[in-house]
Order: structure tokens, then sequence, then C-alpha cells
């Protein structure tokens, strides 16, 4: 008698089967979003765990500080990060910050930036 020879042999198949249609599916409908977040320059993520392990998230918070300074040298103006599943847009100079802020209050109905971090 073998156990993978019984009527629900096909379940673990099936489960397979939606799991990855139900992500294909996330991944379309967010298909815009990841679009316009690869215009930005920013570090090539990992997925699910975004940059985290590029900028030390694990470790102190002296050590994240100073990778998230070493990248604002390495990438200009505004540039991206990805913190697991959320997008982080870092901004290091005075005036792009004005910018994204003065952008923010005249569309306040949409969230445009999640974090702003000034370095």
């Amino acid at each position: 008698m073998e156990i993978f020879d019984t009527k629900y042999s096909e379940v673990p198949k099936v489960l397979l089967a939606v799991l990855l249609a139900s992500w294909l599916y996330w991944l379309w409908t967010r298909r815009k979003f990841y679009y316009a977040s690869s215009k930005l320059p920013g570090p090539l993520a990992i997925p699910l765990l975004g940059n985290a392990i590029q900028i030390g998230a694990f470790g102190n918070g002296h050590e994240l500080v100073e990778r998230l300074y070493n990248m604002s040298k390495r990438y200009p103006g505004p540039y991206r990060i990805w913190g697991g599943l959320d997008l982080l847009i870092l901004i290091s100079e005075p005036d792009d910050l004005e910018a994204s802020h003065s952008t923010y209050i005249q569309f306040n109905s949409i969230k445009i930036l999640s974090y702003i971090i000034c370095i």
C-alpha cells in the first residue's frame, strides 16, 4: 500500500498551483508600481527580504545609518531600497525633500512616500 496512491494525492499539486496563480495575480496587480520603482536608482533587492541584508537592518543602528549614508553617496538624488515588500524612497538633498513635501501636501489623498529619511 503506497501512501501517495490515495485519492488525495493531487491535493498538494492543486494547492501549489493555486498559490502560484495567486502570487502571479498579486504581481500583475502591482506591475505599474514595480515599473515606476524600477525607474529610480538603487541596489538590486532580494525577493521578500528586499535590501535588509545589504543595509545591515539586522545589526545595530549606527551601522544602518552608516550604510545608508554610503548608499547616498553611491546613488545620487532620491533612490530606492526595499524593506521586505515595502518600497522606501530615501532623499539626501534638502531640495528633493522640499519638492516631495510640497507634492505630498498637494495630493494629500494619495500616500506618495512611505518613509522619508534625510541623511
